[in-house]
Parts: C-alpha cells; structure tokens; sequence
C-alpha cells in the first residue's frame, strides 16, 4: 500500500453525519490535512506529489473515487465537483508553490464547510417568505431545508397546513410528517400516486434540490425525481432568489469564470 492510500476516503466519507455534499468537501480537506509517518518525520500524504499537476492528480482521483465507489448521490458529485473546480481555479489564477496550494485549498474547503449551516438558514428565511396565512402547501419526501422554512414561517405564527408524499419505496414523508406535528402544524402524508388528486387543492409546491442541472431544472431523490425549469417559478438560494434562467447563469459563471 502506498503511503497516500493510508488515508481512506470512503471510509472518512462514511463516517461523517452530515449533508452528503458538505461530508464530500470535509473528506478531501482531511485527506490533505492527513500525515504519515516517515523516518520518524511528520510528513503530509499529498506531498508524496511533487508537482502541482500531480497534486490536481491525487485530489481527482480521491474525488472519483467517492463518486464511483459510493451510492450514486447527485448531491456528493457536486460537493467533489465545486472541491476540484476550486481546486482548478486556484491552481490556474494563482502562481504558487506545492505547500501554498494544499494550504488555499484547505482554507478554500474549511471555509466552504462552515458557511454550510449559514447558507441552509438563509435559503430557509428566504423559502418562508412565500408562505402566507391559510395557505396549502404539498411537499414531497424530506428537506432539512425545507422544514427550516416551515419552522421559520411558523414562529412567525403564520397559519398553514401541509399534505407530504409519503415517497415510496424510502417513506421520508413519513418522517416530514412526524416533525410537523410535533411543531403543531396540520399534516397529511398521501399516495405518491395521489398527488393529481390533491394538487388542485394546493397553494404552493416547496421541494428541496440535491442538485440544480445546467438548464436551471432541479433532482430531488437521485435517478428518481427531475423537475424540469418549466415547472419551477423560483429556486431561493443562499446568493437570493432566482428563475431557473437565472440559477443557469450562476452555474455557468462558476465553472466558466
């Protein structure tokens, strides 16, 4: 086993308990943050690169391989993905040696990960704010996101209720539905297959995103659920409120930019 392979991926993704995406970035921050021992020296693992090409190398090639080696998550893909493209945009704009790399690159991540609560309780005040007295909302399987905005919208005593899909074959409903009534706000789980019924009663459809495609449309569960942008009057964001269009713009300035 080489003494990069001492420090396993997978097995530091895996034990993490956060958003697969946030536990994707604080994985390859650990790994270049992780030391082997040699000749009695503290040496870091990803100096076994001793270029900056071979350094992008390693850091892609951890990054693939918790995208091929785990349960296919669109949210885990973007987390690796917005990691190497930072990676990729320091090591073009900057001119840098080896060790001043790994260090902007963890800084970039630490960052990254410690703005993740801030940005999720932005896009909850934001969500909220479209949520209005009698309203009837229709969820579909379970949002940490979304059920901020609900908590968010009902301290500020504003009447609704709710009807959440019960998302079969994984029943997530079920869970939205547990905390909801534990919040005191009116709750029904229905049939996935019921949802033509009851949308003509419904005010508003709030779902969360693992992951927003070039074209503005949105994934839910992964390989299961795609709205495509025809269907979604606004994405909020920690960066603010915007159509589809608009969120495809933002996607395009950050790879192109």
């Amino acid at each position: 086993m080489s003494e990069a392979e001492e420090f396993d991926v997978v097995q530091c993704y895996n034990s993490l308990t956060i958003s697969p995406p946030i536990a994707a970035v604080s994985t390859l921050v650990e790994m270049l943050c992780f030391r082997i021992n040699k000749l009695k020296l503290q040496i870091f693992c990803v100096l076994v690169a001793t270029t900056i090409s071979e350094f992008v190398l390693k850091v892609q090639e951890a990054s693939n391989r918790l995208t091929n080696d785990l349960e296919y998550s669109i949210s885990l893909r973007a987390g690796c993905a917005v990691f190497v493209q930072l990676m990729t945009k320091l090591t073009m704009t900057k001119i840098m040696n080896l060790e001043e790399c790994r260090k902007s690159l963890i800084e970039s991540g630490i960052s990254m990960v410690e703005n993740a609560n801030q940005c999720r309780e932005t896009i909850s005040s934001l969500s909220s704010s479209v949520i209005r007295d009698n309203m009837v909302i229709l969820l579909h399987s379970y949002s940490r996101v979304i059920m901020g905005a609900l908590k968010y919208a009902a301290k500020q005593n504003k009447r609704f209720s709710v009807y959440v899909t019960e998302s079969h074959p994984i029943y997530t409903g079920q869970k939205t539905a547990k905390e909801l009534k534990e919040l005191g706000i009116p709750c029904k789980v229905i049939l996935d297959s019921s949802v033509g019924y009851y949308i003509a009663k419904v005010d508003v459809v709030l779902l969360g995103a693992e992951g927003v495609v070039e074209n503005g449309g949105l994934n839910n569960d992964p390989l299961v659920d795609y709205t495509p942008p025809e269907y979604i009057n606004f994405l909020f964001t920690d960066l603010g409120i915007f159509t589809p269009a608009a969120v495809s713009d933002e996607l395009i300035k950050f790879y192109l930019d």
